[in-house]
């Protein structure tokens, strides 16, 4: 059954008891409601969660949860790795397209490599213990007439890691505090800080559901870093500021990404990308990699309150490319097709694909409505894949566009 992508969030809110990780932590905290396709809420605390593309609900679903381990893969590409590079002070880099530290563990608390890189910061998830997400595949069984399907009707398709905190780097002069004005001071390794009991990511001061801890300290100078909630969770101001204490810097080194692409349509560049998307859409290990492109002036990277860029009411006309795990969608080249060539979704033609070579991972690319269908296929065709599974073979991001 198709719906509207508006009636669909309308009878989500409605109709599902208070979400774990809802609709307003998908959509509020940057997605733009008139083209954004995938939307994810939960059906209450642990429960499956729905995932709407181009208004079509669609399985595969994907829940998190804390009680499974996640498979080694996916865990590999997000966890820092064996060797530790030398510590050194936390500086922001020069340029645009570098990070600043890597990853690391305080406790229970894993903080990924990082995964996304804009003009104004740069962010790394962080895992909570042993934090599942799980895609839902097929049906275990026929459904009776009329009855509901729940999660333990699904089977398991694909286990990966999860994350329920979110780490932001900003550059120096980026961040402004104001959403922490009545935090309780904190030190932070001598440094000032300020904790909140909810500090919500998307900065809408009218929310009143709780578990969104927050924390923002200064790093050096006037530079800031902060940690969100991306799911509601309980996490003390204790344990937000050991996990502040852990972060130090590294030499710079550039952010990569898996797709490089070979056309870009005239008066587009490239202003984020890297492994995630910039707003927390809950794909975490599903996704590899993400470029944005916007025509024109972009957001502004100065005075930002939240790590929302692009929010529900922005007007930038832009571009994403993303690289998911196929067992996140079911969106497939027509029968007979060539199963490598670009094509789009039936009901959104500015919402379109290209299987990767293997059959393994799917590029998704969308306009925000003023693209023609035809660049968008040609932005799909000449895009050039580096060994997805092999982080060692990906592009600088800065070389990912002509």
């Amino acid at each position: 059954m198709k719906l509207e992508l508006s009636e669909l969030l309308k009878e989500a809110k409605a109709d599902a008891p208070p979400p774990r990780y809802g609709v307003d932590d998908a959509v509020a905290a940057g997605r733009k409601l008139k083209a954004r396709r995938r939307t994810l809420w939960s059906v209450g605390g642990g429960a499956a969660l729905a995932v709407a593309v181009a208004g079509v609900v669609v399985l595969p679903q994907v829940v998190a949860r804390q009680d499974a381990p996640a498979t080694p893969s996916a865990a590999a590409a997000a966890a820092p790795s064996e060797a530790k590079p030398k510590a050194v002070p936390l500086t922001y880099p020069e340029s645009r397209w570098e990070y600043a530290f890597h990853g690391y563990k305080t406790g229970k608390y894993q903080v990924n490599e990082p995964f996304l890189v804009t003009a104004g910061f740069q962010q790394a998830t962080i895992r909570i213990g042993d934090e599942v997400e799980e895609v839902y595949g097929e049906l275990k069984r026929p459904l009776e007439e009329g009855e509901q399907p729940k999660k333990e009707d699904y089977k398991i398709a694909y286990s990966a890691p999860g994350s329920s905190l979110l780490l932001t780097v900003y550059r120096p002069g980026a961040f402004d505090p104001a959403l922490f004005a009545d935090g309780t001071k904190v030190s932070v390794g001598g440094k000032s800080g300020l904790f909140k009991k909810n500090a919500h990511l998307d900065g809408d001061p009218t929310r009143k559901d709780e578990g969104h801890p927050g924390l923002a300290w200064k790093y050096a100078g006037n530079a800031w870093a902060v940690i969100n909630t991306s799911k509601p969770n309980e996490t003390s101001s204790k344990d937000l500021v050991a996990i502040a204490q852990g972060l130090s810097g590294a030499e710079a080194y550039p952010a990569t990404v898996a797709t490089k692409l070979n056309f870009v349509p005239a008066g587009y560049e490239l202003v984020s990308g890297g492994r995630g998307a910039d707003w927390p859409n809950g794909t975490g290990e599903f996704q590899r990699t993400n470029l944005r492109l916007v025509k024109g002036a972009e957001e502004k990277a100065t005075g930002l309150k939240t790590p929302v860029l692009d929010d529900e009411n922005s007007k930038v006309q832009d571009i994403r490319i993303n690289l998911y795990r196929t067992d996140f969608s079911e969106n497939r080249p027509p029968q007979g097709a060539d199963q490598l060539a670009p094509y789009c979704n039936s009901g959104n033609t500015k919402l379109c694909y290209r299987m990767a070579p293997g059959g393994k991972w799917q590029v998704e690319i969308e306009g925000s409505g003023q693209e023609p269908t035809s660049e968008l296929k040609k932005i799909l065709a000449g895009i050039t894949f580096a060994s997805i599974e092999d982080g060692a073979t990906w592009f600088p991001i800065e070389s990912a566009t002509p």
